[in-house]
Protein backbone atom coordinates (compact mmCIF):
# COMPACT_ATOMS: atom_id res chain seq x y z
CA UNK A 1 0.00 0.00 0.00
CA UNK A 2 1.34 3.43 -0.95
CA UNK A 3 1.75 6.35 1.50
CA UNK A 4 -1.13 8.24 -0.08
CA UNK A 5 -3.46 5.26 0.28
CA UNK A 6 -2.43 4.86 3.90
CA UNK A 7 -3.13 8.52 4.71
CA UNK A 8 -6.53 8.41 3.02
CA UNK A 9 -7.42 5.21 4.88
CA UNK A 10 -6.47 6.72 8.24
CA UNK A 11 -8.46 9.93 7.57
CA UNK A 12 -11.51 7.95 6.46
CA UNK A 13 -11.26 5.81 9.59
CA UNK A 14 -11.05 8.84 11.90
CA UNK A 15 -14.07 10.44 10.22
CA UNK A 16 -16.10 7.25 10.63
CA UNK A 17 -15.01 6.96 14.27
CA UNK A 18 -16.16 10.52 15.05
CA UNK A 19 -19.45 9.88 13.28
CA UNK A 20 -19.95 6.66 15.22
CA UNK A 21 -19.31 8.21 18.62
CA UNK A 22 -21.62 11.11 17.84
CA UNK A 23 -24.38 8.82 16.58
CA UNK A 24 -24.09 6.35 19.45
CA UNK A 25 -24.33 8.99 22.18
CA UNK A 26 -26.81 11.40 20.55
CA UNK A 27 -30.05 12.04 22.54
CA UNK A 28 -33.32 10.72 21.24
CA UNK A 29 -35.24 13.07 18.94
CA UNK A 30 -38.66 14.48 19.96
CA UNK A 31 -41.40 12.05 19.10
CA UNK A 32 -43.87 13.05 16.46
CA UNK A 33 -47.56 12.34 16.43
CA UNK A 34 -47.16 9.57 13.82
CA UNK A 35 -45.04 7.45 16.21
CA UNK A 36 -47.65 7.28 18.96
CA UNK A 37 -47.87 3.50 18.85
CA UNK A 38 -44.04 3.13 19.03
CA UNK A 39 -43.90 5.58 21.96
CA UNK A 40 -46.59 3.78 23.79
CA UNK A 41 -44.75 0.52 23.28
CA UNK A 42 -41.32 1.95 24.35
CA UNK A 43 -42.74 3.73 27.37
CA UNK A 44 -43.15 7.40 27.74
CA UNK A 45 -40.96 7.47 30.84
CA UNK A 46 -37.86 6.07 29.15
CA UNK A 47 -38.12 8.36 26.16
CA UNK A 48 -38.73 11.39 28.30
CA UNK A 49 -35.79 10.56 30.58
CA UNK A 50 -33.42 10.09 27.68
CA UNK A 51 -34.61 13.33 26.10
CA UNK A 52 -34.27 15.28 29.31
CA UNK A 53 -30.77 13.93 30.13
CA UNK A 54 -29.32 14.74 26.70
CA UNK A 55 -26.84 11.79 26.81
CA UNK A 56 -27.44 8.10 26.16
CA UNK A 57 -25.46 4.85 26.57
CA UNK A 58 -24.81 2.73 23.46
CA UNK A 59 -26.59 -0.13 25.28
CA UNK A 60 -29.58 2.04 26.18
CA UNK A 61 -32.65 0.67 24.43
CA UNK A 62 -35.26 2.64 26.34
CA UNK A 63 -35.66 5.15 23.53
CA UNK A 64 -36.44 2.50 20.91
CA UNK A 65 -39.27 -0.03 20.75
CA UNK A 66 -38.81 -3.67 19.86
CA UNK A 67 -38.83 -4.20 16.19
CA UNK A 68 -41.97 -6.31 16.47
CA UNK A 69 -43.72 -3.31 17.98
CA UNK A 70 -42.46 -0.79 15.43
CA UNK A 71 -44.79 -0.97 12.48
CA UNK A 72 -47.30 -3.55 11.49
CA UNK A 73 -45.04 -6.65 11.11
CA UNK A 74 -46.75 -9.81 9.90
CA UNK A 75 -45.34 -12.74 11.86
CA UNK A 76 -44.15 -14.74 8.81
CA UNK A 77 -42.34 -11.70 7.43
CA UNK A 78 -40.66 -11.02 10.75
CA UNK A 79 -39.43 -14.59 11.09
CA UNK A 80 -38.25 -14.52 7.48
CA UNK A 81 -35.96 -11.60 8.38
CA UNK A 82 -34.86 -13.26 11.61
CA UNK A 83 -34.08 -16.64 9.98
CA UNK A 84 -32.27 -15.05 7.04
CA UNK A 85 -30.09 -12.87 9.30
CA UNK A 86 -29.19 -15.83 11.52
CA UNK A 87 -28.24 -18.02 8.53
CA UNK A 88 -26.18 -15.18 7.07
CA UNK A 89 -24.45 -14.70 10.44
CA UNK A 90 -23.68 -18.45 10.68
CA UNK A 91 -22.27 -18.52 7.15
CA UNK A 92 -20.25 -15.35 7.71
CA UNK A 93 -18.78 -16.95 10.81
CA UNK A 94 -17.90 -20.26 9.09
CA UNK A 95 -16.12 -18.56 6.20
CA UNK A 96 -13.51 -16.76 8.42
CA UNK A 97 -12.90 -19.98 10.32
CA UNK A 98 -12.02 -21.73 7.06
CA UNK A 99 -9.81 -18.81 5.99
CA UNK A 100 -8.04 -18.92 9.37
CA UNK A 101 -7.35 -22.63 8.98
CA UNK A 102 -6.09 -21.98 5.44
CA UNK A 103 -3.71 -19.31 6.73
CA UNK A 104 -2.35 -21.60 9.42
CA UNK A 105 -1.82 -24.44 6.95
CA UNK A 106 -0.35 -22.53 4.01
CA UNK A 107 1.32 -19.60 5.76
CA UNK A 108 1.25 -17.46 2.62
CA UNK A 109 2.73 -14.30 4.15
CA UNK A 110 2.49 -12.26 0.95
CA UNK A 111 -1.35 -12.36 1.11
CA UNK A 112 -1.82 -12.78 4.88
CA UNK A 113 -2.69 -9.12 5.55
CA UNK A 114 -5.47 -9.06 2.95
CA UNK A 115 -6.84 -12.38 4.19
CA UNK A 116 -6.92 -11.13 7.79
CA UNK A 117 -8.83 -8.07 6.59
CA UNK A 118 -11.28 -10.38 4.80
CA UNK A 119 -11.72 -12.37 8.01
CA UNK A 120 -12.43 -9.21 10.01
CA UNK A 121 -14.78 -7.84 7.32
CA UNK A 122 -16.81 -11.06 7.06
CA UNK A 123 -17.03 -11.42 10.85
CA UNK A 124 -18.24 -7.82 11.16
CA UNK A 125 -20.86 -8.34 8.44
CA UNK A 126 -22.08 -11.53 10.12
CA UNK A 127 -22.28 -9.91 13.55
CA UNK A 128 -24.28 -7.04 12.04
CA UNK A 129 -26.84 -9.49 10.65
CA UNK A 130 -27.04 -11.20 14.04
CA UNK A 131 -27.83 -7.84 15.70
CA UNK A 132 -30.45 -7.15 13.04
CA UNK A 133 -32.21 -10.37 14.07
CA UNK A 134 -31.87 -9.47 17.77
CA UNK A 135 -33.56 -6.06 17.34
CA UNK A 136 -36.89 -7.82 17.03
CA UNK A 137 -36.64 -8.32 20.82
CA UNK A 138 -33.68 -6.13 21.83
CA UNK A 139 -33.69 -2.75 20.06
CA UNK A 140 -29.95 -1.95 20.53
CA UNK A 141 -29.79 0.28 17.50
CA UNK A 142 -26.84 2.17 18.91
CA UNK A 143 -24.74 -1.03 19.11
CA UNK A 144 -25.91 -1.95 15.64
CA UNK A 145 -24.72 1.40 14.38
CA UNK A 146 -21.26 0.92 15.96
CA UNK A 147 -20.96 -2.55 14.40
CA UNK A 148 -21.94 -1.12 11.03
CA UNK A 149 -19.28 1.57 11.57
CA UNK A 150 -16.64 -1.09 12.25
CA UNK A 151 -17.82 -3.04 9.22
CA UNK A 152 -17.52 0.07 7.08
CA UNK A 153 -13.98 0.73 8.32
CA UNK A 154 -12.83 -2.83 7.74
CA UNK A 155 -14.48 -3.01 4.32
CA UNK A 156 -12.83 0.27 3.30
CA UNK A 157 -9.42 -1.00 4.45
CA UNK A 158 -9.98 -4.25 2.60
CA UNK A 159 -10.89 -2.39 -0.58
CA UNK A 160 -7.77 -0.25 -0.30
CA UNK A 161 -5.59 -3.32 0.33
CA UNK A 162 -7.02 -5.01 -2.74
CA UNK A 163 -6.02 -2.17 -5.07
CA UNK A 164 -2.33 -3.17 -5.52
CA UNK A 165 -3.36 -6.82 -5.88
CA UNK A 166 -5.59 -6.21 -8.88
CA UNK A 167 -2.68 -6.07 -11.44
CA UNK A 168 -1.27 -9.29 -10.04
CA UNK A 169 -4.68 -10.90 -10.14
CA UNK A 170 -5.12 -9.86 -13.76
CA UNK A 171 -1.85 -11.62 -14.59
CA UNK A 172 -3.10 -14.90 -13.19
CA UNK A 173 -3.84 -17.45 -15.84
CA UNK A 174 -7.34 -18.71 -16.31
CA UNK A 175 -8.30 -22.28 -15.36
CA UNK A 176 -8.55 -23.09 -19.06
CA UNK A 177 -4.98 -21.89 -19.64
CA UNK A 178 -3.76 -23.85 -16.64
CA UNK A 179 -5.53 -26.95 -17.88
CA UNK A 180 -3.89 -26.48 -21.29
CA UNK A 181 -0.48 -26.17 -19.63
CA UNK A 182 -1.11 -29.27 -17.58
CA UNK A 183 -2.19 -31.14 -20.69
CA UNK A 184 0.93 -30.03 -22.62
CA UNK A 185 3.23 -30.93 -19.76
CA UNK A 186 1.50 -34.27 -19.43
CA UNK A 187 2.16 -34.93 -23.12
CA UNK A 188 5.80 -33.85 -22.77
CA UNK A 189 6.15 -36.10 -19.74
CA UNK A 190 4.69 -38.96 -21.75
CA UNK A 191 7.09 -38.26 -24.63
CA UNK A 192 10.03 -38.09 -22.20
CA UNK A 193 8.94 -41.36 -20.62
CA UNK A 194 8.69 -42.92 -24.07
CA UNK A 195 12.21 -41.72 -24.97
CA UNK A 196 13.52 -42.99 -21.65
CA UNK A 197 11.85 -46.35 -22.16
CA UNK A 198 13.21 -46.60 -25.72
CA UNK A 199 16.70 -45.72 -24.49
CA UNK A 200 16.39 -48.27 -21.71
CA UNK A 201 15.02 -51.04 -23.91
CA UNK A 202 17.23 -50.46 -26.96
CA UNK A 203 20.56 -49.78 -25.22
CA UNK A 204 23.54 -51.78 -26.49
CA UNK A 205 24.49 -52.64 -22.90
CA UNK A 206 22.43 -54.40 -20.27
CA UNK A 207 20.51 -52.05 -17.95
CA UNK A 208 18.53 -53.09 -14.90
CA UNK A 209 16.78 -51.66 -11.85
CA UNK A 210 17.60 -53.90 -8.92
CA UNK A 211 15.82 -53.96 -5.58
CA UNK A 212 17.63 -53.48 -2.29
CA UNK A 213 17.34 -57.23 -1.73
CA UNK A 214 18.92 -58.01 -5.12
CA UNK A 215 15.70 -58.81 -6.97
CA UNK A 216 15.40 -57.70 -10.59
CA UNK A 217 12.77 -54.94 -10.82
CA UNK A 218 13.20 -53.98 -14.45
CA UNK A 219 15.50 -55.31 -17.17
CA UNK A 220 16.10 -54.38 -20.78
CA UNK A 221 16.28 -56.61 -23.83
CA UNK A 222 20.07 -56.60 -24.08
CA UNK A 223 20.44 -57.94 -20.53
CA UNK A 224 17.97 -60.72 -21.26
CA UNK A 225 19.89 -61.68 -24.41
CA UNK A 226 23.18 -61.54 -22.54
CA UNK A 227 22.01 -63.84 -19.73
CA UNK A 228 19.80 -66.12 -21.83
CA UNK A 229 16.64 -65.49 -19.77
CA UNK A 230 13.33 -63.95 -20.70
CA UNK A 231 12.21 -60.79 -18.95
CA UNK A 232 9.57 -62.70 -16.99
CA UNK A 233 12.15 -65.26 -15.82
CA UNK A 234 14.55 -62.60 -14.60
CA UNK A 235 11.87 -60.63 -12.73
CA UNK A 236 11.15 -63.60 -10.45
CA UNK A 237 14.78 -64.10 -9.43
CA UNK A 238 17.69 -62.00 -8.11
CA UNK A 239 21.23 -61.20 -9.18
CA UNK A 240 22.70 -63.39 -6.43
CA UNK A 241 21.21 -66.48 -8.07
CA UNK A 242 22.93 -65.96 -11.43
CA UNK A 243 26.23 -64.53 -10.13
CA UNK A 244 29.23 -66.85 -10.27
CA UNK A 245 29.91 -68.14 -6.73
CA UNK A 246 33.52 -66.97 -6.84
CA UNK A 247 32.42 -63.37 -7.53
CA UNK A 248 29.39 -63.12 -5.24
CA UNK A 249 31.15 -62.09 -2.01
CA UNK A 250 33.05 -59.27 -3.72
CA UNK A 251 29.82 -58.00 -5.29
CA UNK A 252 27.87 -58.10 -2.02
CA UNK A 253 30.69 -56.27 -0.22
CA UNK A 254 30.43 -53.41 -2.71
CA UNK A 255 26.62 -53.38 -2.41
CA UNK A 256 26.90 -53.03 1.36
CA UNK A 257 29.38 -50.15 0.99
CA UNK A 258 26.97 -48.29 -1.32
CA UNK A 259 23.99 -48.81 1.02
CA UNK A 260 26.02 -47.52 3.98
CA UNK A 261 27.00 -44.43 1.98
CA UNK A 262 30.74 -45.15 2.11
CA UNK A 263 30.88 -45.05 -1.70
CA UNK A 264 28.48 -43.57 -4.25
CA UNK A 265 28.92 -46.29 -6.89
CA UNK A 266 31.24 -49.10 -7.90
CA UNK A 267 32.52 -50.93 -10.96
CA UNK A 268 33.89 -54.44 -11.18
CA UNK A 269 34.46 -57.29 -13.58
CA UNK A 270 32.39 -60.31 -12.64
CA UNK A 271 30.97 -63.50 -14.04
CA UNK A 272 27.32 -64.38 -14.56
CA UNK A 273 26.01 -67.91 -15.13
CA UNK A 274 23.69 -67.99 -18.14
CA UNK A 275 20.55 -70.07 -18.27
CA UNK A 276 22.47 -72.60 -20.40
CA UNK A 277 25.25 -72.69 -17.73
CA UNK A 278 27.69 -70.81 -19.94
CA UNK A 279 29.89 -68.21 -18.23
CA UNK A 280 29.50 -64.56 -19.22
CA UNK A 281 32.14 -62.03 -18.20
CA UNK A 282 30.71 -58.55 -17.65
CA UNK A 283 31.85 -55.13 -16.58
CA UNK A 284 29.31 -54.12 -13.93
CA UNK A 285 28.69 -50.52 -12.84
CA UNK A 286 26.22 -49.95 -10.00
CA UNK A 287 24.80 -46.79 -8.45
CA UNK A 288 22.03 -46.25 -5.89
CA UNK A 289 18.90 -44.17 -6.52
CA UNK A 290 17.62 -42.35 -3.43
CA UNK A 291 14.39 -40.42 -2.83
CA UNK A 292 14.14 -36.74 -1.86
CA UNK A 293 14.66 -37.68 1.81
CA UNK A 294 17.83 -39.64 1.01
CA UNK A 295 16.26 -43.04 1.58
CA UNK A 296 17.45 -45.82 -0.81
CA UNK A 297 14.95 -46.72 -3.54
CA UNK A 298 16.70 -49.17 -5.86
CA UNK A 299 19.99 -49.84 -7.62
CA UNK A 300 20.73 -48.95 -11.24
CA UNK A 301 23.05 -51.51 -12.85
CA UNK A 302 24.88 -51.19 -16.18
CA UNK A 303 26.12 -54.55 -17.46
CA UNK A 304 28.53 -54.66 -20.41
CA UNK A 305 29.40 -58.02 -21.92
CA UNK A 306 33.21 -58.29 -22.07
CA UNK A 307 33.48 -62.03 -22.71
CA UNK A 308 34.95 -61.59 -26.19
CA UNK A 309 37.22 -58.71 -25.19
CA UNK A 310 38.55 -60.73 -22.24
CA UNK A 311 39.19 -63.68 -24.54
CA UNK A 312 41.00 -61.38 -26.96
CA UNK A 313 42.93 -59.81 -24.08
CA UNK A 314 43.91 -63.26 -22.83
CA UNK A 315 45.02 -64.22 -26.32
CA UNK A 316 47.05 -61.03 -26.61
CA UNK A 317 48.59 -61.71 -23.22
CA UNK A 318 49.54 -65.22 -24.31
CA UNK A 319 51.05 -63.82 -27.49
CA UNK A 320 52.85 -61.19 -25.44
CA UNK A 321 54.21 -63.85 -23.08
CA UNK A 322 55.38 -65.94 -26.03
CA UNK A 323 56.98 -62.89 -27.62
CA UNK A 324 58.68 -61.94 -24.37
CA UNK A 325 59.98 -65.46 -23.99
CA UNK A 326 61.28 -65.39 -27.56
CA UNK A 327 62.87 -61.97 -27.01
CA UNK A 328 64.46 -63.23 -23.81
CA UNK A 329 65.74 -66.31 -25.62
CA UNK A 330 67.14 -64.30 -28.50
CA UNK A 331 68.59 -61.72 -26.13
CA UNK A 332 70.34 -64.49 -24.26
CA UNK A 333 71.60 -65.93 -27.55
CA UNK A 334 72.76 -62.52 -28.68
CA UNK A 335 74.47 -61.95 -25.36
CA UNK A 336 76.25 -65.29 -25.68
CA UNK A 337 77.10 -64.47 -29.28
CA UNK A 338 78.50 -61.08 -28.24
CA UNK A 339 80.49 -62.67 -25.47
CA UNK A 340 81.81 -65.25 -27.87
CA UNK A 341 82.56 -62.55 -30.45
CA UNK A 342 84.45 -60.46 -27.90
CA UNK A 343 86.33 -63.50 -26.74
CA UNK A 344 87.08 -64.42 -30.35
CA UNK A 345 88.23 -60.89 -31.12
CA UNK A 346 90.50 -60.88 -28.09
CA UNK A 347 91.90 -64.33 -28.81
CA UNK A 348 92.19 -63.64 -32.52
CA UNK A 349 93.95 -60.34 -31.96
CA UNK A 350 96.31 -61.98 -29.50
CA UNK A 351 96.94 -65.04 -31.66
CA UNK A 352 97.30 -62.98 -34.84
CA UNK A 353 99.70 -60.51 -33.31
CA UNK A 354 102.12 -63.25 -32.28
CA UNK A 355 102.78 -64.48 -35.88
CA UNK A 356 103.03 -60.86 -36.99
CA UNK A 357 105.68 -60.20 -34.39
CA UNK A 358 107.48 -63.35 -35.55
CA UNK A 359 107.34 -62.32 -39.21
CA UNK A 360 108.45 -58.78 -38.41
CA UNK A 361 111.29 -60.01 -36.22
CA UNK A 362 112.60 -62.53 -38.74
CA UNK A 363 112.37 -60.04 -41.60
CA UNK A 364 114.38 -57.51 -39.60
CA UNK A 365 116.85 -60.26 -38.57
CA UNK A 366 117.19 -61.26 -42.22
CA UNK A 367 117.95 -57.63 -43.11
CA UNK A 368 120.71 -57.46 -40.46
CA UNK A 369 122.31 -60.77 -41.48
CA UNK A 370 122.33 -60.12 -45.16
CA UNK A 371 123.48 -56.59 -44.57
CA UNK A 372 125.42 -55.35 -47.60
CA UNK A 373 124.45 -58.38 -49.63
CA UNK A 374 120.96 -56.90 -50.11
CA UNK A 375 120.45 -54.65 -53.03
CA UNK A 376 118.04 -51.75 -53.06
CA UNK A 377 115.18 -53.88 -54.34
CA UNK A 378 115.64 -56.42 -51.53
CA UNK A 379 115.69 -53.69 -48.90
CA UNK A 380 112.51 -52.27 -50.41
CA UNK A 381 110.82 -55.70 -50.14
CA UNK A 382 111.86 -56.00 -46.53
CA UNK A 383 110.49 -52.49 -45.84
CA UNK A 384 107.16 -53.47 -47.48
CA UNK A 385 106.97 -56.55 -45.28
CA UNK A 386 107.72 -54.63 -42.08
CA UNK A 387 105.20 -51.88 -42.96
CA UNK A 388 102.57 -54.49 -43.82
CA UNK A 389 102.97 -56.28 -40.51
CA UNK A 390 102.76 -52.90 -38.72
CA UNK A 391 99.55 -52.01 -40.53
CA UNK A 392 98.15 -55.47 -39.85
CA UNK A 393 98.96 -55.04 -36.17
CA UNK A 394 97.19 -51.66 -36.18
CA UNK A 395 94.09 -53.18 -37.78
CA UNK A 396 94.04 -56.01 -35.28
CA UNK A 397 94.32 -53.58 -32.38
CA UNK A 398 91.58 -51.40 -33.90
CA UNK A 399 89.33 -54.44 -34.25
CA UNK A 400 90.00 -55.33 -30.64
CA UNK A 401 89.20 -51.78 -29.58
CA UNK A 402 85.91 -51.78 -31.55
CA UNK A 403 84.85 -55.11 -30.05
CA UNK A 404 85.45 -53.82 -26.54
CA UNK A 405 83.00 -50.89 -26.92
CA UNK A 406 80.10 -51.64 -24.59
CA UNK A 407 81.75 -54.73 -23.16
CA UNK A 408 80.97 -55.48 -19.52
CA UNK A 409 78.19 -54.05 -17.39
CA UNK A 410 79.36 -50.45 -17.08
CA UNK A 411 76.41 -48.15 -16.16
CA UNK A 412 75.30 -45.61 -18.75
CA UNK A 413 73.06 -43.54 -16.49
CA UNK A 414 75.59 -41.45 -14.58
CA UNK A 415 75.54 -37.67 -14.88
CA UNK A 416 78.35 -36.59 -17.21
CA UNK A 417 79.37 -32.92 -17.37
CA UNK A 418 80.41 -32.43 -20.98
CA UNK A 419 82.30 -29.24 -20.18
CA UNK A 420 84.61 -31.22 -17.90
CA UNK A 421 84.98 -33.95 -20.53
CA UNK A 422 85.97 -31.41 -23.22
CA UNK A 423 88.48 -29.83 -20.83
CA UNK A 424 90.17 -33.20 -20.32
CA UNK A 425 90.24 -34.03 -24.05
CA UNK A 426 91.65 -30.61 -25.00
CA UNK A 427 94.32 -31.06 -22.37
CA UNK A 428 95.30 -34.41 -23.93
CA UNK A 429 95.24 -32.93 -27.45
CA UNK A 430 96.92 -29.69 -26.52
CA UNK A 431 100.09 -30.54 -28.46
CA UNK A 432 98.14 -31.42 -31.62
CA UNK A 433 95.96 -28.31 -31.26
CA UNK A 434 99.02 -26.13 -30.91
CA UNK A 435 100.77 -27.81 -33.84
CA UNK A 436 97.70 -27.25 -36.06
CA UNK A 437 97.33 -23.66 -34.85
CA UNK A 438 93.66 -24.45 -34.23
CA UNK A 439 91.22 -22.09 -32.56
CA UNK A 440 88.57 -23.88 -30.44
CA UNK A 441 85.30 -22.09 -29.69
CA UNK A 442 82.70 -23.64 -27.41
CA UNK A 443 79.25 -22.96 -25.99
CA UNK A 444 78.37 -23.89 -22.43
CA UNK A 445 77.69 -27.60 -22.68
CA UNK A 446 74.96 -29.45 -20.78
CA UNK A 447 75.16 -32.42 -18.48
CA UNK A 448 74.03 -35.65 -20.11
CA UNK A 449 73.29 -39.15 -18.92
CA UNK A 450 75.73 -41.87 -19.94
CA UNK A 451 79.14 -43.48 -19.44
CA UNK A 452 81.83 -40.87 -18.85
CA UNK A 453 84.75 -42.85 -20.35
CA UNK A 454 82.81 -43.74 -23.51
CA UNK A 455 81.56 -40.18 -24.00
CA UNK A 456 85.12 -38.96 -23.51
CA UNK A 457 86.17 -41.24 -26.37
CA UNK A 458 83.38 -39.75 -28.56
CA UNK A 459 84.57 -36.17 -27.95
CA UNK A 460 88.21 -37.16 -28.52
CA UNK A 461 87.43 -38.97 -31.80
CA UNK A 462 85.46 -35.98 -33.18
CA UNK A 463 88.11 -33.40 -32.20
CA UNK A 464 90.93 -35.67 -33.45
CA UNK A 465 89.04 -36.10 -36.72
CA UNK A 466 88.83 -32.29 -37.13
CA UNK A 467 92.59 -31.95 -36.43
CA UNK A 468 93.53 -34.67 -38.93
CA UNK A 469 91.37 -33.47 -41.81
CA UNK A 470 92.22 -29.77 -41.72
CA UNK A 471 92.72 -27.68 -44.80
CA UNK A 472 95.18 -24.97 -45.71
CA UNK A 473 93.32 -22.23 -43.78
CA UNK A 474 93.82 -21.75 -40.06
CA UNK A 475 91.71 -24.41 -38.37
CA UNK A 476 88.66 -23.31 -36.41
CA UNK A 477 86.68 -25.79 -34.35
CA UNK A 478 83.34 -24.92 -32.67
CA UNK A 479 81.33 -26.93 -30.16
CA UNK A 480 77.63 -25.94 -30.09
CA UNK A 481 74.80 -27.13 -27.85
CA UNK A 482 71.02 -26.81 -27.67
CA UNK A 483 68.08 -28.86 -26.36
CA UNK A 484 65.21 -30.63 -28.07
CA UNK A 485 62.76 -32.06 -25.55
CA UNK A 486 64.65 -34.45 -23.31
CA UNK A 487 67.73 -34.57 -25.55
CA UNK A 488 70.87 -32.52 -25.81
CA UNK A 489 71.86 -31.73 -29.41
CA UNK A 490 75.61 -31.26 -29.79
CA UNK A 491 77.46 -30.14 -32.89
CA UNK A 492 81.20 -30.24 -33.62
CA UNK A 493 81.98 -27.89 -36.55
CA UNK A 494 85.23 -27.30 -38.43
CA UNK A 495 86.39 -25.55 -41.59
CA UNK A 496 88.53 -28.46 -42.76
CA UNK A 497 88.45 -30.48 -45.97
CA UNK A 498 84.88 -31.67 -45.39
CA UNK A 499 83.20 -34.85 -46.64
CA UNK A 500 81.28 -35.42 -49.84
CA UNK A 501 77.54 -35.84 -48.96
CA UNK A 502 77.37 -39.12 -50.89
CA UNK A 503 79.83 -40.60 -48.42
CA UNK A 504 77.99 -39.28 -45.33
CA UNK A 505 76.97 -42.77 -44.18
CA UNK A 506 80.07 -44.59 -45.34
CA UNK A 507 82.41 -42.71 -42.99
CA UNK A 508 80.72 -44.39 -39.99
CA UNK A 509 81.45 -47.91 -41.27
CA UNK A 510 84.34 -49.84 -39.79
CA UNK A 511 87.66 -49.71 -41.72
CA UNK A 512 86.16 -47.31 -44.29
CA UNK A 513 88.57 -44.54 -45.28
CA UNK A 514 88.07 -41.77 -47.81
CA UNK A 515 91.71 -40.67 -47.62
CA UNK A 516 94.67 -43.00 -48.07
CA UNK A 517 96.54 -43.93 -44.91
CA UNK A 518 99.70 -42.51 -46.48
CA UNK A 519 98.18 -39.02 -46.29
CA UNK A 520 96.27 -39.25 -43.01
CA UNK A 521 97.31 -41.88 -40.49
CA UNK A 522 94.67 -44.08 -38.84
CA UNK A 523 92.83 -47.38 -39.14
CA UNK A 524 89.46 -45.88 -40.22
CA UNK A 525 87.68 -47.00 -37.08
CA UNK A 526 87.27 -43.83 -34.99
CA UNK A 527 83.92 -42.70 -36.41
CA UNK A 528 82.60 -46.27 -36.36
CA UNK A 529 83.38 -46.47 -32.63
CA UNK A 530 81.79 -43.03 -32.14
CA UNK A 531 78.55 -44.10 -33.80
CA UNK A 532 78.45 -47.33 -31.80
CA UNK A 533 78.87 -45.49 -28.49
CA UNK A 534 76.26 -42.85 -29.34
CA UNK A 535 73.79 -45.55 -30.40
CA UNK A 536 74.36 -47.46 -27.15
CA UNK A 537 73.43 -44.28 -25.28
CA UNK A 538 70.10 -44.04 -27.12
CA UNK A 539 71.26 -41.19 -29.34
CA UNK A 540 72.07 -40.60 -33.00
CA UNK A 541 74.83 -39.02 -35.05
CA UNK A 542 74.98 -37.61 -38.56
CA UNK A 543 77.33 -35.54 -40.67
CA UNK A 544 76.48 -32.50 -42.74
CA UNK A 545 78.25 -29.58 -44.36
CA UNK A 546 79.90 -27.08 -42.04
CA UNK A 547 79.16 -23.35 -41.75
CA UNK A 548 78.92 -21.68 -45.12
CA UNK A 549 79.12 -25.07 -46.86
CA UNK A 550 82.77 -25.48 -45.86
CA UNK A 551 84.21 -28.18 -43.62
CA UNK A 552 82.09 -30.64 -41.66
CA UNK A 553 79.52 -30.56 -38.89
CA UNK A 554 78.94 -33.68 -36.79
CA UNK A 555 75.55 -33.48 -35.05
CA UNK A 556 74.74 -35.94 -32.28
CA UNK A 557 71.96 -36.30 -29.70
CA UNK A 558 72.33 -37.61 -26.16
CA UNK A 559 69.79 -37.92 -23.31
CA UNK A 560 69.80 -34.89 -21.01
CA UNK A 561 70.55 -35.27 -17.33
CA UNK A 562 69.76 -31.65 -16.48
CA UNK A 563 68.69 -28.43 -18.17
CA UNK A 564 71.13 -26.59 -20.37
CA UNK A 565 72.76 -23.79 -18.34
CA UNK A 566 71.30 -20.38 -19.10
Amino acid sequence: MSTRQTVLTVLAGLALAVLGVWAATAPAAPLGDDCASCVASAGAHGAAAAHADGRASPLDTASFPDRWECGNWPVPLGWLHIASDVVIWASYTAIPVMLFLFLRRKQREEHARVLWLFIAFILACGFGHLLEAATFWWPAYRVTGLVKLATAAVSAATAVALVPLIPKALQLRSPRDLEADVAERTKELARSEARHRATFDQAVVGIAHVGLDGSWLRVNRRLCDMLGYTEAELLVTDFQTITHPLDLDADLTQVEAVLEGRIASYSMEKRYVRKDDEIVWANLTVSLLRDEDGAPVHFVSIVDDITESRALRAELQRAHDVLEAEVARRTAELSRSNDELQEFAYVASHDLQEPLRTVSSFVQLLERRLGDDLDDEGREYIRFAVDGTARMKGLIQALLQYSRVGAGDRPRDEVVELDAVVDEVLADLSAAVEEAGAEVERDPLPAVRGDASELRQVVQNLLDNALKYRGDEPLRIALRARTEGDDAVLAVEDNGTGIDPEHAERVFEIFQRLTPATRVPGAGIGLAITKKIVGRHGGSIRIEAGPGGRGSRFVLTLPLAAEVPA
